[in-house]
């Protein structure tokens, strides 16, 4: 599903009013639609929607709040469960529960601070959960989301509880920035750390938090070194643009092409990929896609056309990426363009066989393979510099 043009401008209660007979129930039409809305809305929409469920009080705002930051979970990784709007005597009323592959979160959403809350509901949510599903106590925690960063009342609460070692809480700002680090990353092993922000655990020694920043930093900096070599092709022929010899002051700057868009053309080249096999898939990181039940994965890169001398399409090539391709049972590395209502899938033997014929980008201690598409008489050409072109005809697949 795309978000609709006629959807596009309107607040969240407006949206809640437009889907089904814009009665926020449980199982509702409306709650589908919504739900549905969310999954496919671009990360700043998610974080307007949130803002405006607490700065502006309407009917089932908690509701609509609720759902939100279940989408936020999604967008962190985890496999989440939407619990129940309300509560009843024979469900859990979680509001919702997030899985990592390891860990149970039981969630519960607050749009404010300013009554108690019961953290024993939470802790027998969390046993009957554990019965449930027969898992151990020490892999599940309770994590509170509250709509005010001031949250000194139930800070002490949770503080002076039994419960202090197994609930953690964190206001809807916060994880919305945890969410939007999550984002800008693409190492499996680093949005692992970025989840056990959520986890209780004790912080007498301070490792693990300096190794997050630190590799975080280093992730943000290799991203920089390959937004600047893109932006170098722009000028220059490829051999220079990858060797990262830069030209004179009068070299032009590219404009990058806005996030959302980026992130809207690759929605929309995996859904593609994954409707022609007729399958469906789960977003596992912001590049990464799976069927889990056949093992097929892909990751997919996007890239606008660079209009040099012999225009073409540039993409790095990551080694979390060729290490969650390698997974899988059938994998493809997936190139769209921009411009173009086609991509590319290549299979992850040819993208093996050809790694040394690849050039690399070193920074620090860590490194990214270049691959350079060129528009050719022919069609497209998977361009390499230490070995023969490899058309990609067979290869291109529709995506309009």
């Amino acid at each position: 599903m795309e978000p609709r043009p006629a959807l596009e401008g309107k607040s969240i209660a407006q949206l809640v009013a437009f889907f089904g007979d814009g009665a926020l129930t449980e199982a509702s039409t409306c709650s589908i639609e919504l739900r549905n809305y969310l999954e496919v809305a671009p990360f700043e929409k998610l974080a307007e929607h949130a803002h405006f469920c607490l700065e502006q009080k309407f009917d089932k705002s908690g509701f609509v709040l609720q759902d939100i930051v279940n989408e936020i979970g999604r967008r962190l990784g985890y496999q989440v469960t939407n619990g129940r709007y309300s509560g009843t005597r024979s469900a859990i009323g979680f509001d919702g529960l997030w899985f990592d592959g390891k860990r149970h979160l039981i969630v519960e959403v607050k749009t404010t601070d300013a009554y108690r809350i019961n953290l024993d509901t939470i802790a027998e949510y969390s046993r009957r959960i554990r019965e449930e599903k027969k898992i151990d106590e020490a892999l599940t925690s309770g994590l509170i989301v509250v709509g005010r960063q001031d949250t000194g009342d139930l800070e002490a609460q949770v503080r002076g509880s039994r419960h202090a070692w197994s609930v953690r809480l964190i206001s809807v700002e916060a994880l919305l920035k945890l969410a939007q680090l999550n984002d800008s990353v693409d190492d499996p092993g680093l949005v692992a750390k970025i989840r056990t922000v959520v986890l209780p655990f004790e912080y007498t020694r301070v490792d693990d938090i300096i190794d997050l920043v630190f590799e975080t930093q280093l992730e943000t900096e290799i991203q920089a070194v390959a937004d600047k070599q893109a932006q170098d092709l722009e000028s220059e022929d490829l051999s220079k643009a990858e060797e990262g010899i830069s030209k004179s002051a009068e070299k032009r700057k590219s404009e990058s092409t806005p996030k959302v868009l980026l992130d809207a053309k690759r929605t929309k080249i995996v859904e593609s990929f994954f409707r022609s096999r007729n399958r469906p898939f789960n977003r596992v990181s912001k590049t990464n896609f799976e069927d889990s039940e056949t093992g097929l994965r892909v990751s997919c890169a996007v890239s606008k056309l660079y209009e040099t001398s012999t225009p073409g399409y540039w993409y790095a090539l990551h080694p979390p990426w060729l290490e969650f391709l390698r997974g899988g049972k059938e994998s493809f590395f997936l190139l769209g363009c921009m411009d173009r209502e086609e991509a590319y899938a290549i299979p992850l033997k040819l993208l093996e066989d050809q790694l040394a014929n690849l050039n690399q980008t070193i920074a620090g201690e860590k490194y990214y393979w270049h691959i350079y598409l060129r528009i050719d008489g022919s069609g497209m050409i998977w361009k390499m510099l230490k070995a023969p072109s490899i058309p990609l005809s067979s290869l291109k697949f529709d995506i309009s």
